[in-house]
């Protein structure tokens, strides 16, 4: 569940490590939930890709399967659109957006 994810990475922030987490939480009230769970060390990436792209990178037919009401996030960190950034590109954008907020520190940086 969104909670216990949201629970974990906090003990692992508090412990002073870095906790990167995918959750699918369309719902406002999910994400703003594990931002109180986090507190001040919650980082939200908006991965901003059409639906038609999403779907089309399906291969398992999950996203045609699932029609979730989408709110879209209004003070996401970070938002990655994989439509126009290649892989590659969308990881160095999230990594230059967390260096900026002094999350990743020199030794953790991609060489």
């Amino acid at each position: 569940s969104h909670g216990t994810t949201a629970a974990v990475a906090a003990r692992l922030s508090d412990a002073g490590l870095i906790a990167i987490v995918s959750v699918d939480a369309p719902i406002t009230e999910q994400r703003d939930t594990a931002r109180r769970t986090i507190g001040e060390n919650f980082v939200e990436i908006h991965v901003a890709t059409e639906a038609s792209i999403c779907a089309a990178r399906d291969n398992r037919g999950r996203y045609a399967a699932s029609t979730p009401a989408f709110e879209a996030p209004t003070s996401a960190a970070v938002t990655v659109d994989l439509g126009t950034l290649d892989l590659d590109a969308a990881v160095e954008h999230v990594i230059r957006a967390l260096e900026d907020r002094d999350v990743v520190f020199e030794k953790l940086k991609r060489r």
